[in-house]
């Protein structure tokens, strides 16, 4: 009677220690998990920023809004020898400086002109089809084009 139980308390001890080790594992797995998913998002993030910081805007016009709290920027995005030049227009706080990144409402393979027709409303004129992003509207403020 006391061959079963020795066998018994031992098949016991066994199966404890596997359930130990098999937790100790899935521990490790969502540690390392964790661990390179953290890597991977600051390296993505580096990365971006970094990609982000090839292109430079040089600022073509500024225009304040008539009485009002924005202005719009008109500016060239140059992004390095392998992509043309593109055209961009930001509305942004009128004490706000412009970010380095692509305009928010509208962009353009080429040149074009904007400009306050009145506190709610911008006139751009560019060429017919012109344009990879067209806002129409922002903040109450009507954005229109004309070719």
């Amino acid at each position: 009677m006391d061959q079963p139980t020795d066998w018994s308390r031992e098949e016991s001890d066994k199966r404890e220690r596997i359930r130990v080790g098999v937790k100790a594992i899935a521990i490790a797995v969502i540690v390392v998990g964790l661990i390179l998913s953290i890597g991977i998002y600051m390296l993505f993030s580096q990365a971006i920023n970094m990609l982000s910081g090839m292109c430079s805007n040089d600022i073509l016009s500024e225009h304040s809004q008539p009485d009002g709290d924005y202005k719009l920027v008109v500016f060239e995005r140059n992004c390095g020898a392998t992509t043309a030049y593109s055209y961009h227009l930001s509305l942004i706080k009128a004490n706000s400086d412009l970010k380095n990144q692509g305009g928010n409402k509208f962009v353009s393979k080429e040149n074009f002109v904007a400009f306050w027709e009145n506190d709610k409303s911008i006139f751009i004129h560019a060429r017919a089809n012109d344009g990879f992003e067209r806002e129409t509207s922002y903040k109450g403020i009507q954005i229109r084009y004309a070719n």
